[in-house]
């Protein structure tokens, strides 16, 4: 089973070359339970998604579930994790924000073909700049190209303390959303009896404990 994930730590990531963080434990755990390999790539998410779209994978680990991506993507029904996605601005020119209506006139630092949920997807008419990485996107905001970003909150705690970036802070939080494994429409019934299987494991893992435990490891709150 051919997985992509993005640079997206402590969720996912490369380390020394190998694949690490909590969802590829978590999809490395039901692959064992499945008695299935699984073989993990790391690409920048905007070609993770095409590879989806195309079926040069079978799974991206992971995002959130939007109609767009339903077009060619099968979700399990069990998440992998819930993701709280914060809005951060810079302690150097600071922006309050009282509802996602104040992001209006504001340059807002994204993550290419990333979804931030619903309510922020379907805002149109915002000053959107788009970076191919959090780090980026993180870079840019403590430089001032950007007024605000919005991110995961792990992603934002992780990546501001491993690459060194301050001056730095969240100012309101967008709630959770579940993150999910995204399988391949274009793979068949191949990769559909993959889905299900993962999903039956998955909720195993869930209701067993594993999935909670392996989120403690990493740091994660994602209770459910």
């Amino acid at each position: 089973m051919t997985v992509a994930i993005e640079s997206f730590p402590p969720y996912e990531y490369m380390k020394d070359g190998v694949a690490s963080g909590a969802n590829v434990e978590i999809i490395r755990e039901a692959c064992r339970r499945m008695d299935v390999i699984p073989h993990f790539m790391q690409f920048p998410w905007r070609r993770a998604l095409l590879e989806l779209r195309e079926g040069g994978v079978d799974v991206v680990s992971s995002g959130f579930r939007t109609m767009q991506r339903e077009v060619y993507a099968l979700y399990p029904k069990h998440p992998l994790a819930r993701e709280e996605v914060v809005v951060v601005t810079g302690d150097a020119n600071p922006h309050s924000l009282g509802s996602l209506n104040g992001l209006r006139g504001l340059r807002v630092g994204v993550v290419r073909q990333h979804s931030y949920g619903e309510e922020f997807d379907s805002m149109r008419g915002l000053d959107k700049d788009y970076s191919m990485d959090v780090v980026s996107q993180l870079r840019k905001l403590a430089r001032g190209r950007t007024d605000v970003a919005l991110v995961n909150r792990e992603v934002f705690e992780f990546q501001t303390r491993h690459h060194g970036i301050g001056g730095l802070r969240v100012v309101r939080s967008l709630g959770r959303t579940e993150l999910f494994a995204m399988f391949s429409r274009a793979g068949g019934n191949r990769v559909r009896s993959l889905c299900e299987r993962f999903d039956q494991v998955l909720g195993d893992m869930w209701a067993d404990g594993t999935v909670t435990a392996i989120h403690k490891r990493h740091g994660l709150e994602n209770g459910r």
